[in-house]
């Protein structure tokens, strides 16, 4: 009752001192959400450090209740944020494949990455390539569907992702939860959402799970 309270004062301030950003931006409760039964969520992230010298990505894998199944970290060296946020994708898709995974729900606070896949008419653009990779995974025989979150919905394979900039180049399949998740992963467990103020304009991103 008191976070309620806390929230209306905020937003009688926004529209008392911020009139102009009434009619664009929203409220939005923003949190790790769970995909239906029978179906494994894997949230993806990209990073570089030091002006592209030092990239990581990873992904952890979830089930309708937040468990964690499996996770992975790529550490490839240089590489630009883009590209770290495709490798991510593409290598879930990889992995989720091997594991003989028939519903999946991929989740990227890329923007950027998320509409090069899924407009998927792209020729010129420098990622072409990896576009084709992910269209030729997502054509095969199961249910996919990549969207975007935002990075406050995204925080335990953000921590994996910050933690691998400490490893070696190299990639690592995780089985079992890392320290540096583990209160994240509780947080997303029971559900706790973060309060912000988000444009209506990037909610468009923002499409639903196909499955």
């Amino acid at each position: 009752m008191q976070i309620c309270s806390y929230v209306e004062e905020i937003e009688k301030c926004n529209m008392l001192y911020y009139p102009h950003r009434n009619n664009n931006y929203i409220w939005k409760d923003i949190g790790w959400s769970a995909c239906l039964e029978g179906c494994v969520k894997i949230n993806v992230d990209g990073s570089v450090i030091a002006g592209g010298h030092r990239a990581t990505c990873g992904g952890v894998f979830q089930d309708f209740m937040g468990i964690w199944l499996a996770g992975f970290s790529i550490n490839p060296g240089s590489s630009s944020v883009l590209r770290a946020e495709m490798s991510a994708i593409l290598a879930a898709l990889e992995l989720a494949w091997d594991k003989k995974l028939t519903k999946v729900c991929i989740e990227s606070d890329s923007a950027v990455a998320v509409h090069l896949i899924n407009i998927q008419k792209v020729t010129n653009h420098p990622f072409a390539t990896y576009v084709r990779k992910i269209s030729v995974w997502l054509n095969r025989d199961w249910q996919v569907s990549i969207s975007h979150i935002h990075r406050e919905a995204n925080v335990v394979v953000d921590s994996l992702t910050t933690h691998g900039h400490n490893l070696s180049l190299g990639s690592r399949y995780l089985e079992t939860t890392l320290d540096v998740c583990m209160i994240p992963l509780w947080a997303d467990f029971v559900v706790l959402w973060f309060f912000l103020t988000v444009s209506k304009k990037s909610m468009s991103c923002l499409k639903p799970s196909l499955i």
